[in-house]
């Protein structure tokens, strides 16, 4: 294992801390984030982009099959499109923040879950929420498209299965 080169200030911070997700882009580099920050790896230079301290808690990157990249973190979503060179705030609905996880489905809509335990359908086109106003006792955390319209859902303390066509839930818990 080797260290980043060369190490800033900056990349250093984001390091130091619980490091809370590591995703890689079509471009094959690394991004990693955390309590600290968000940095991305080049693996062709070797050098870390660091992003600042500001991304507080980032939680997930993920790039959409247009190339717009997102990060969540306990202010919300923050959008990229491969022309920009920052990253753009978008506010959850009801001032909910803690974006755990991005799923983008065949239909180009996105799925997005959030502490306190929710989950939205959001168009990328128009900024609009969907609400799904499923409450769940369980954290959600990453997701994943299943078969005939199911999304699973891996959560603290579970397994959660929801039908987006039919609005079914199905919920599996370890007590």
């Amino acid at each position: 294992f080797s260290t980043f080169s060369p190490a800033t200030s900056e990349v250093d911070f984001i390091l130091k801390a619980s490091i809370l997700f590591i995703e890689k882009d079509r471009d094959d580099n690394m991004w990693f984030g955390g309590h600290n920050g968000v940095g991305r790896w080049d693996p062709n230079t070797g050098m870390v982009e660091s992003f600042g301290k500001r991304f507080n808690n980032a939680y997930f990157f993920y790039q959409q099959k247009s190339g717009t990249s997102w990060i969540g973190d306990s202010q919300g979503l923050h959008r990229r499109r491969e022309d920009e060179q920052i990253f753009k705030s978008i506010h959850l609905p009801g001032g909910a923040g803690n974006a755990h996880d991005m799923l983008e489905l065949d239909n180009g809509k996105l799925w997005i879950t959030a502490v306190p335990a929710l989950f939205w359908e959001f168009d990328p086109d128009t900024f609009t929420f969907k609400d799904i106003r499923q409450r769940f006792s369980l954290i959600p955390a990453n997701m994943e498209a299943g078969e005939n319209g199911d999304i699973w859902m891996r959560k603290a303390g579970g397994i959660l299965r929801y039908n987006q066509n039919t609005g079914e839930k199905h919920i599996d818990r370890h007590d």
